[in-house]
């Protein structure tokens, strides 16, 4: 049988490696061009709204604005296991607030938001290489899901050094996307160009 994107997603999504099998197994974005979850209502456009819950008050200044170190301490989501996004287009205000209060990131009690157009993480790259990748990866509780992936790797033969550096470049190009404005509400939650 071969194994397709849904079926990386299927034994994949909920795991700690999923970016590192989809850059290993589909390079350059490949499963962008299918749906990978069999919940998902569509393939993520370019167009949609991607919108990132915040759960610690620690990542956000006294203007409200994201700190420059939320994106460094998240590395290993969108470099592994995909960092978890939602489509704004499939969500409302109560039943996301109504799935994240029990959300094992919601330790501290705090919920907050920030977005980006996915398009605009799409048209980042790396050495004329695709940057980032956005997958569909709804699930039969949350239609909305989505994941984002560092598509470059580092090569074989790289130091540590070289690989934390890829990591940290990519930390920032998501820190210069989303919109630094962190807001309590999803339809407050715009893109960066959105900004007033």
């Amino acid at each position: 049988m071969a194994c397709g994107c849904r079926e990386l997603e299927a034994q994949h999504g909920s795991g700690n490696c999923k970016c590192v099998q989809y850059r290993e197994k589909f390079p350059d974005c490949k499963c962008e061009e299918e749906s990978v979850s069999e919940y998902s209502p569509a393939r993520v456009s370019d167009d949609e709204v991607l919108v990132r819950t915040i759960f610690n008050p620690i990542f956000v200044d006294q203007r409200d604005h994201l700190k420059p170190t939320y994106f460094q301490s998240v590395v290993k989501d969108f470099t592994e296991r995909g960092l978890s996004v939602n489509r704004k287009g499939y969500l409302t205000q109560p039943v996301l607030t109504a799935r994240l209060q029990h959300h094992p990131s919601n330790r501290h009690d705090y919920i907050r938001f920030i977005a980006v157009r996915c398009g605009d993480l799409r048209r980042l790259r790396f050495n004329g290489k695709r940057a980032i990748c956005v997958y569909d990866s709804a699930t039969e509780e949350d239609l909305s899901h989505a994941d984002v992936c560092q598509s470059v790797s580092t090569e074989p033969n790289t130091t540590k050094r070289e690989s934390r550096t890829l990591r940290m470049k990519t930390a920032r190009m998501l820190q210069n996307e989303f919109c630094p404005m962190v807001t309590t509400t999803l339809a407050n939650a715009l893109p960066r160009h959105s900004e007033p």
